[in-house]
């Protein structure tokens, strides 16, 4: 349908661009009146360019080549700093093609492109690029594609013993989600890259970023524990000599590092029957805090998958479950900002360690065993 209007910028209320709009908040069962536009009629602006594939590397055992032509190709454009998106449009299979975006306001904008992979493939993507808008067209924005790398394993669960039970729980029923470290901590994005394991323990997590990432299960027994999380060579074969990739690495303590496009496959996750539980008490009135478990054992002083922290209710009541038996110190500090685990990174850990030592508390949590009583003392 032709319109007078389809080339001119949108208006928002009351009558400005996107960066000067004023929100409405509408609850449920209420009405607003009143809410009178005033039509700008200014003419929109065109964003363009075209996608293209980055120069691929040399294929290596964990690395594969770029695909050889599109698929259907999906450019958004985001307002700067937000994941609020302001338009989308497509590039063509072709490689010769390009996109554009109309009817656009003045603004400060960021652009980004994604292919859809295969079937059982990691999707590919550019990466942001600001985009400035200022009462001009923007044109000859070339945006390069990357794949995504890929994760793939087996869950295993040892069974040394068998604590009491209401049902039976199934290795399908673990959710498992992979979370990438950043500087500042863990970054908490809005849809974190997940699997749900076949019955035998198989699992594949897609869409990966380069970057160090940290792998976390959601457990359906709380009998169960997690004990490691290792490449299949040194989980099965510890005796095996160490490749360059070294076989020996140990992924719950370091976190998995990735590079685009990279498949890395036959990561054993290992958990194990036995798993113990603490629930206790801490003075609430000194602000936010966090309770942090810390293996008491030397030799354990490195096994991140042995510290655990929690935030503690307002009522000053803390809880851990899926603990692996062992001796602990507990300790309560100022909650982290972050909200990454302290344990990942080496000099935190030698800091909750000494603390923790100082304060001394300490508890002993047998298999199976359940702790509801426990009183820190600050």
């Amino acid at each position: 349908m032709l319109s007078p209007f389809a080339n001119d910028a949108p208006t928002y209320y009351p009558s400005s661009s996107r960066d000067a709009a004023i929100p409405l908040a509408v609850h449920a069962g209420s009405e607003l009146s009143g809410i009178d536009i005033r039509y700008r009629g200014e003419k929109g602006r065109t964003v363009g360019g075209k996608v293209v594939i980055a120069q691929a590397a040399k294929p290596t055992t964990t690395q594969q080549p770029a695909p050889a032509n599109f698929g259907a190709i999906e450019i958004r454009l985001y307002v700067a700093g937000t994941d609020a998106v302001i338009a989308t449009t497509f590039q063509n299979e072709r490689a010769n093609s390009g996109f554009a975006m109309y009817n656009l306001p003045d603004g400060e904008y960021e652009i980004m492109a994604r292919r859809p992979g295969a079937a059982g493939e990691s999707d590919s993507v550019s990466e942001r690029r600001p985009v400035s808008v200022r009462g001009a067209d923007v044109s000859g924005i070339q945006l390069s594609l990357t794949p995504l790398a890929l994760l793939s394993g087996k869950i295993l669960l040892e069974k040394p013993v068998a604590c009491p039970s209401p049902r039976q729980s199934f290795l399908e029923e673990i959710f498992l989600t992979a979370q990438r470290e950043t500087a500042t901590g863990v970054h908490r994005a809005s849809v974190s890259p997940s699997a749900v394991p076949m019955p035998g323990g198989e699992f594949t997590l897609r869409n990966l970023e380069s970057g160090r990432w940290r792998l976390q299960t959601r457990l359906p027994d709380e009998n169960w524990f997690l004990r490691s999380i290792k490449p299949m060579a040194s989980a099965t074969a510890p005796r095996r000599t160490p490749t360059a990739t070294s076989l020996l690495t140990n992924f719950g303590q370091a976190g998995i590092q990735l590079k685009s496009g990279e498949k890395l496959t036959d990561v054993i996750v290992t958990l194990a029957e036995g798993a113990a539980g603490l629930k206790g008490t801490a003075d609430s009135a000194k602000g936010k805090q966090q309770i942090h478990l810390i293996p008491a054992e030397k030799e354990n002083a490195d096994d991140v998958l042995r510290y655990a922290q929690t935030n503690i209710t307002g009522e000053g009541v803390f809880q851990f479950k899926h603990i692996a038996p062992g001796r602990y110190f507990v300790l309560a500090k100022p909650a982290n900002d972050d909200s990454a685990n302290l344990a990942w990174d080496a000099a935190r850990r030698a800091t909750l360690r000494k603390e923790a030592e100082a304060a001394g508390n300490v508890v002993e949590l047998a298999v199976c065993q359940r702790v509801n009583d426990f009183k820190l003392n600050r």
